[in-house]
């Protein structure tokens, strides 16, 4: 969301929070989210970030969280398209998630 990046919004995220009485985050997500979680802990809200993208692409980490599911989940309907298109003698295009990455695509 390109408005969260905006001081004005970060601040009304505070107080949404504050008016639900959350005194804390645990962010699960990938760079966008993380980002966001930072701009929050730079007001003070203690925030804990787990990076969790299928593309692989948070700055530190081997494989963050997602990034196997993702990948056992293609190569099991992978498997399955393949039974289909040899029984009915076709052919199927495959795309994949994972943006810039080709991790999962390879």
């Amino acid at each position: 969301m390109p408005e969260f990046l905006q001081e004005e919004t970060q601040r009304k995220a505070l107080d949404i929070l504050a008016k639900q009485r959350i005194d804390g985050l645990v962010v699960i997500g990938g760079d966008g989210s993380l980002k966001g979680a930072r701009a929050l802990h730079h007001f003070g809200l203690p925030v804990i970030g787990l990076p969790g993208t299928i593309d692989n692409d948070i700055f530190g980490t081997d494989m963050g969280i997602g990034v196997d599911t993702a990948l056992n989940t293609i190569i099991s309907l992978v498997d399955m398209i393949r039974a289909t298109a040899a029984s009915h003698r076709r052919c199927f295009v495959v795309e994949v998630m994972g943006r810039g990455s080709g991790y999962l695509a390879s």
